[in-house]
């Protein structure tokens, strides 16, 4: 940041370690009081010795820099939005990073949150997290088995699989490190977002977490996804990768060949050893693998996500051979198309074989007939 808000007395050597104290405060604090506004965090950072005295007193540059910096470690820690390291060109506003989630707000007013709880700030960013939504499946293109589930309640991994997201819908993997964000999908830019980092998931699934903490009070009974837990969320996110990923050997060489690297940049270089299992590296994940899911019953929080996503692929329509060879969202089609082609162009060859082999005949029985009258011809001579 531009304007140091760290305290110039610290004791501590270096400003990154006070910045992870700050981090520690901001935790610890809202774990025993949710309602701690932001202000009220930094007068605790400056009792702490972490934060000059001038960031209590707006509008001075440093107050605006310790605003921004508390909004952004309460963002970095629970994961659920990230912020620019700086204020916006306004100085009011604390700019957010628009590409890690496809419906978030651009920014925040620093002035109106940092007089609320901290917690709240997600009201300003909670486009990003999953809600409740009649989220449909649409039957016009195909209509794929269920394996037990309804129509419109399975998920089916040959339709939201990796190999026919990018092969068949054109779909771009972006991996953000927003978990708000994952499985959020932009039809325009053919865009799907993925976290980067599942390990936070697993590490996080306890109730006593800053997460669970945060979003314990986030949702209203109108756009509450059914049966919604912390817990429920997380398990969510990690199950994912598998319909993803790891559940087709196509999706999985994509993982290998490409995707892998790009999670990892997107991390800052770290590659999750956790995100490798769920994708199917080594290909563990792979047993007992299912060819459709509940949305009801595994995926409650993520399912209009994900009939979002497999809404849009069941609409695509292969107008070209190429196309039609990749379209394996019904592998039971796909063979006996496939079959019946295979099968038709094997009786076409034969036919023409037929046809030649007839002609050859023909060929040979009209010289010899000739050979033979010229025969005939010469001993009546």
């Amino acid at each position: 940041m531009s304007v140091s808000c760290f305290a110039r007395t610290s004791s501590f050597p270096a400003a990154s370690e006070t910045f992870f104290c700050l981090m520690k405060l901001v935790v610890t604090e809202l774990k025993s009081n949710q309602q701690t506004s932001v202000d009220e965090l930094i007068q605790k950072g400056i009792d702490a010795g972490l934060l000059q005295a001038s960031c209590k007193t707006p509008p001075a540059p440093e107050c605006v820099a310790a605003r921004s910096l508390i909004i952004t470690a309460f963002g970095w820690t629970t994961m659920l939005y990230n912020t620019h390291l700086g204020p916006s060109p306004n100085s009011d506003e604390l700019s957010l990073d628009a590409q890690q989630a496809v419906r978030c707000s651009v920014a925040c007013k620093l002035d109106e949150a940092a007089q609320r709880p901290l917690v709240e700030i997600l009201g300003a960013v909670g486009g990003a997290l999953p809600i409740q939504s009649d989220g449909r499946l649409s039957h016009e293109a195909v209509c794929l088995p269920t394996s037990g589930d309804s129509a419109e309640d399975a998920l089916h991994v040959t339709c939201l699989n990796i190999s026919t997201l990018s092969k068949l819908g054109g779909v771009e993997i972006c991996w953000v490190k927003c978990v708000g964000s994952h499985l959020d999908f932009d039809v325009v830019h053919r865009r799907l977002n993925l976290f980067c980092l599942p390990s936070f998931c697993d590490m996080t699934r306890t109730k006593d977490t800053l997460l669970a903490l945060a979003l314990e009070d986030f949702y209203e009974d109108w756009n509450k996804p059914a049966g919604f837990t912390t817990s429920q969320f997380m398990q969510e996110v990690l199950l994912s990768y598998k319909i993803l990923f790891a559940s087709s050997r196509g999706a999985r060489n994509i993982w290998r060949q490409k995707e892998r690297t790009k999670a990892s940049q997107a991390a800052g270089g770290f590659k999750d050893p956790l995100l490798d299992e769920l994708c199917g590296y080594n290909d563990s994940s792979t047993r007992d693998s299912r060819l459709s899911y509940s949305a009801t019953s595994d995926f409650p929080v993520f399912a209009p996500r994900l009939q979002r996503v497999q809404d849009d692929i069941l609409r695509q329509r292969p107008n070209r051979l190429s196309a039609l060879w990749k379209d394996r969202r019904d592998p039971l089609r796909w063979y006996t198309f496939w079959a019946v082609l295979a099968l038709g162009f094997l009786g076409l060859i034969l036919a023409i074989f037929q046809c030649i082999t007839s002609a050859m005949q023909t060929v040979y029985t009209i010289k010899a007939y000739n050979e033979s009258g010229s025969g005939n011809t010469s001993i009546s001579g």
